[in-house]
C-alpha cells in the first residue's frame, strides 16, 4: 500500500508530497534502489531528462545553468517574498523564491518551479511535485556534462560543484545517485539524514563523518566524505563510488 506523507525537498527547501511504496526506478537502463527519503516521479525519468534537455536547447544553455537566466530566457521574471519555498503563475509568468534561502537553494527553487511549465508544455500533469522535484535537478545539473564531469572527476563534489556552482551540495549527491550507481548520504552534526542510491557501510561512513567533522577537511578515496560547514551547521556528505 502506497502512503502518502510530507518531506523536506532535498532540491529546494521547501516541502513536498512523499509517496513510499515502490523503491525502486529504472534510469538509463541501471536499476537504482532508492531510501523511502527520495520521491518518486510518475512520469519516467528518461522522460524528464528529456523535457529538460529540450529546454536546455531552446534557450541555448548550457552547463554551468544559472537558474535565473534560463527563467528569463523562457520569459518569466523571479521575485523574491518573505515565505519559505517557491510559487509559478503561469498566467502572469512569475516565479517567486524564497529571499531567506542560500543562493544555491534559490537556483533549485527556480528550477523546480520552471519545471511545473516545462510538463504543462510536454502535455504532462503541471502539478506533479514528484516529477518537478526530479526536474529542478536535470534543469540545473543537465544530464550530458553533468555525468561526464562525475566520472572524470572520480565523483568528487568539491571539484565537482566548482563546475556547477549554482547547485547544492545536496542536489549534486542526489545527482549522482541519479546518474551512476554511486551512492551517497548526508549528515547533519554526525547524525545521517538521508541517503540516495545502494546503501552504504553506515560503520564505515560514520567514521569517515567525524574525521571530517575533528578535522574541517575532505577525506578522499574510493568512498570520500566532503564537509559542507555553514556557520555553526556541520553537514558532511560521503560518495561511495565503488560500484561506478
Amino acid at each position: 500500500m502506497l502512503k502518502i506523507g510530507r518531506t523536506l525537498c532535498a532540491y529546494c527547501g521547501a516541502r513536498h508530497r512523499l509517496v513510499e511504496g515502490c523503491a525502486t526506478l529504472w534510469i538509463f537502463d541501471r536499476e537504482h534502489s532508492y531510501n523511502r527519503r527520495m520521491q518518486y516521479p510518475t512520469v519516467s525519468p528518461r522522460h524528464l531528462e528529456g523535457i529538460a534537455r529540450e529546454l536546455h536547447e531552446r534557450t541555448g544553455t548550457s552547463a554551468p545553468v544559472d537558474a535565473f537566466r534560463l527563467a528569463a530566457l523562457l520569459g518569466f521574471a523571479c521575485k523574491p517574498w518573505g515565505r519559505g519555498g517557491g510559487s509559478i503563475d503561469l498566467r502572469t509568468k512569475v516565479i517567486r523564491y524564497s529571499a531567506a534561502a542560500a543562493e544555491t537553494t534559490q537556483h533549485g527553487i527556480v528550477c523546480h518551479e520552471l519545471f511545473h511549465y516545462a510538463l504543462g508544455r510536454a502535455g504532462e500533469d503541471d502539478r506533479d511535485e514528484e516529477a518537478c522535484r526530479y526536474g529542478a535537478g536535470a534543469l540545473l545539473l543537465p544530464l550530458s556534462p553533468f555525468k561526464a564531469d562525475s566520472f572524470r572527476l572520480s565523483f568528487d563534489l568539491e571539484a565537482v560543484r566548482e563546475l556547477h556552482p549554482n547547485a547544492s551540495g545536496q542536489m549534486v549527491c542526489v545527482r549522482f545517485a541519479q546518474v551512476s550507481p554511486v551512492s551517497t548520504s548526508v549528515w547533519d552534526h554526525g547524525h545521517e539524514k538521508a541517503s540516495y542510491g545502494p546503501a552504504i557501510d553506515r560503520d564505515l561512513a560514520a567514521g569517515l563523518v567525524w574525521q571530517v567533522l575533528d578535522t574541517g577537511l575532505a577525506v578522499r578515496g574510493e568512498v570520500s566524505a566532503f564537509p559542507l560547514f555553514t556557520g555553526s551547521w556541520r553537514r558532511v556528505i560521503v560518495v561511495d563510488r565503488r560500484a561506478a
